[in-house]
């Protein structure tokens, strides 16, 4: 067998001997730097490596660094991650030998960096307790906003309040809180509220706001608000709503809050925002075993809209069900239903309710949400029957029979028609007749009306006692012209044989009185009057038309 020999090849002995690693130690950090030293023990060059603390993956530092024998080296990491843990390692090596072995890791965290932002801040005041000793709750919540990337880790909120009266402050309240909302118990009047985000590094910029307890706008909330489980896609509740409605009174929506706690720990609360438009999230890294009460309100700038609330769990979604489905009302197009919203008894997952209104080929289908119980379906067909049906995810739990009213618009129109034209026929009948009667059947004048006329009349006026004939007021006739028209007879009226009238003569028998009315002349102001004597020529004598005063004629 040949043998092959490759070229000589000179080797020495103290470059290939590898150099025992470095020891490395930690001189301070900052914000975004960490600071480390070690000490070399040749000439040569040396590198460094670092990664965080939840990562198996290591960057190596840009560059080396030159390296003497015995000499003590810093290096500053830099731009690094606000409040990170990290672990850093160095290797050493004599030019241009091997390297060192990686040295042991050491830990450094970056310092905390305070707040460079005020929290948007809103609020809500209730007047629930202003029954009971006038005071009121003052809802604060707020969501943390700072420089993107920056990692600013939050310990907790200052929030600090005082009342001003006539312009001036009063004392001032102050409580640190770990959530992302705070309630407080005032009193009535105005406040000035403060809010700043702190850590260890300080103290953020405070957010301000005023509000008085009496001047307060009823802002709608979110409705059809809905959780259910993303198992197995994100292992996440989704929660979804429907934004408010735009009115002209109400200002526009800012952005929406979340709000989750813990129904096992309420004092543990966390919290995100979404945008204006946004109708939907995902809340994730909740724990399986937990159930948490779950809150959305919009925001309008300062002023948070009424909350709605809803129980879930990772496992079941939203832990309430619609039960005591039933009809509460039924017209000839209509039929109104209510439901009873319960915690759920079960451990089935229901993630949709539904109500169903069908006849044969016609349906019509609602949803349930949590902010309803009654609905009312319409455009219906009179005196038909329907089912009313409860799905449950697609599944029918509730069937209940339903007929709508008899439609009895057609009657009373044909009705109607009919009587107004009886009645019309009625009217004019009875004013022609009105009409007729007084055109050729005018009402007369009758002594009958006047009490001596009456008392003539009477066939045993003989037996009653005597009456003076004489007197004025008897000769009064009021059938026909009523009381606004009495005939009077006085020493008034004039005739033209006054004159020959002698004072001793004696009365006229009554017997030859009488009156002469004329149809022509009942509406006159004057009635002719004529009476017979054996001594005096027959002549006519005029009396004046009296109304309701006691005028002489």
């Amino acid at each position: 067998m040949e043998e092959i020999w490759t070229r000589p090849h000179t080797v020495f002995l103290n470059d290939s001997i590898k150099p025992s690693p470095p020891v490395l130690t930690v001189l301070g950090s900052t914000e975004d730097s960490v600071v480390v030293s070690w000490r070399s023990s040749s000439y040569g060059s040396c590198r460094l490596r670092y990664r965080t603390n939840d990562t198996h993956i290591w960057t190596l530092a840009p560059g080396s660094v030159p390296s003497h024998q015995d000499q003590t080296l810093n290096y500053r990491m830099k731009d690094l991650l606000t409040f990170t843990f990290y672990q850093a390692g160095v290797a050493c090596r004599e030019e241009p030998g091997f390297w060192s072995d990686w040295s042991s890791d050491v830990g450094a965290r970056t310092l905390e960096r305070a707040p460079s932002r005020p929290p948007e801040v809103c609020y809500r005041v209730e007047d629930t307790l202003k029954d009971s000793d006038g005071s009121f709750l003052l809802y604060l919540m707020w969501k943390h906003v700072d420089l993107p990337g920056t990692r600013v880790r939050i310990h907790g909120y200052q929030v600090s309040y005082k009342l001003v009266k006539n312009q001036q402050a009063q004392d001032r309240f102050t409580q640190n809180v770990t959530g992302s909302m705070a309630l407080l118990v005032v009193k009535e009047g105005n406040y000035r509220v403060t809010v700043s985000a702190f850590n260890t590094a300080g103290y953020g910029p405070a957010a301000h706001l005023s509000t008085d307890t009496q001047r307060q706008n009823a802002l709608p909330p979110v409705s059809s608000l809905w959780v259910s489980s993303s198992l197995p896609v994100m292992k996440g509740l989704l929660v979804q709503w429907e934004n408010p409605k735009v009115l002209p009174s109400v200002p526009p929506v800012s952005h929406l809050a979340i709000h989750w706690r813990s129904e096992t720990r309420p004092s543990t609360s966390r919290g995100t925002t979404v945008g204006n438009f946004t109708t939907s999230t995902v809340i994730q890294d909740v724990n399986p075993e937990d159930s948490y009460l779950i809150t959305v309100f919009p925001v309008y700038h300062q002023q948070c809209g009424s909350p709605q609330s809803l129980p879930a769990s990772l496992q079941q979604g939203a832990l309430v069900e619609a039960v005591q489905l039933k009809v509460v009302g039924v017209t000839k197009t209509t039929v109104k239903v209510e439901w009873v919203w319960q915690r759920k008894a079960g451990t089935v997952t229901e993630n949709r309710y539904r109500v169903m209104l069908r006849r044969d080929s016609e349906r019509q289908t609602l949803s349930l949400w949590p902010d309803q119980w009654q609905l009312t379906f319409i455009n219906l067909k009179p005196n038909t029957e329907y089912s009313l049906l409860l799905l449950v995810d697609n599944a029918t739990r509730n069937i209940i029979p339903v007929k709508t009213s008899v439609d009895q618009v057609p009657a009373v129109a044909t009705a109607t028609p009919l009587l107004l034209l009886a009645l019309t026929v009625f009217i004019i009948s009875i004013l022609s007749r009105t009409v007729y009667k007084w055109y050729f059947f005018p009402p007369l004048l009758s002594p009958r009306g006047s009490t001596t006329g009456q008392w003539l009349m009477d066939p045993n006026h003989h037996k009653t006692a005597e009456r003076n004939i004489l007197h004025i007021e008897d000769f009064q006739v009021t059938d026909g012209l009523g009381e606004n028209g009495l005939i009077m007879i006085g020493p008034n009226c004039k005739s033209s044989y006054e004159e020959d009238l002698n004072e001793n003569n004696s009365p006229l028998p009554i017997s030859q009185l009488s009156t002469k009315p004329s149809a022509l002349e009942v509406d006159t102001d004057y009635i002719p009057i004529t009476w017979k004597t054996d001594v005096w020529p027959d002549y006519t004598e005029h009396c004046c038309l009296t109304s309701n005063t006691a005028d002489e004629a």
